[in-house]
Parts: structure tokens; sequence; C-alpha cells
């Protein structure tokens, strides 16, 4: 299993959106929206290792993440990410992860 890597986490996240949405985020805007998807991870439990993940819906947990992100983001005023965006950036993020295992 390789080992996660933000810079790469955020490469697939600017991937997953169009060049023009793309170029609209700073690394920086990217690493927040992967720290707002940590902590959902971390609310809900996904972090412990519990060694199944079987039984998880990738399609439930990119839009329950989503969900959160986009809460936050909102609660934000000075946030950049545009909110049609975030459930793009999660599936990269996503996506990047299934592709560590």
């Amino acid at each position: 299993m390789k080992e996660f890597n933000e810079n790469e986490a955020v490469a697939a996240m600017r991937g997953a959106l169009d060049v023009a949405a793309a170029a609209k985020y700073s690394d920086d805007d990217l690493l927040e929206v992967l720290d707002l998807i940590f902590d959902h991870y971390e609310e809900n439990g996904d972090l412990e290792p519990d060694g199944d993940d079987s039984d998880v819906d990738d399609e439930e947990e990119i839009k329950a993440a989503a969900a959160y992100v986009t809460r936050y983001v909102k609660k934000d005023k000075n946030s950049k990410i545009d909110l049609a965006d975030v459930e793009a950036l999660v599936r990269g993020e996503y996506e990047y992860e299934l592709s560590l295992i």
C-alpha cells in the first residue's frame, strides 16, 4: 500500500476539475478542502483502523464528505471555493485514496 501524499492528493483534486475551475484555486485553497475532508472522516470514525472497509458505499461517502465540506465552506466568508466544485474536489481526493490501496 502506497503512503498518502498531500501534494498528490491536491493534484488529484485539481485534476477532477476542468482547466478553468482548477486555475481558480491555489494549492493552499485545496489543502483547506483536504483538511475539511479529513475532519469529516475523523468525526465519523473513518480514520480508525478497523481493517474492514468492504461495507463502505463509495458514492454515499463522497456525498457525505461533500455535504460536510459544503457546510463549512458556506460558513467561511473568506473561502475561495466555489460550492459547485466541492463534489468534484471530494471525488478527486476520494479516488486518489482508492488508488493507494
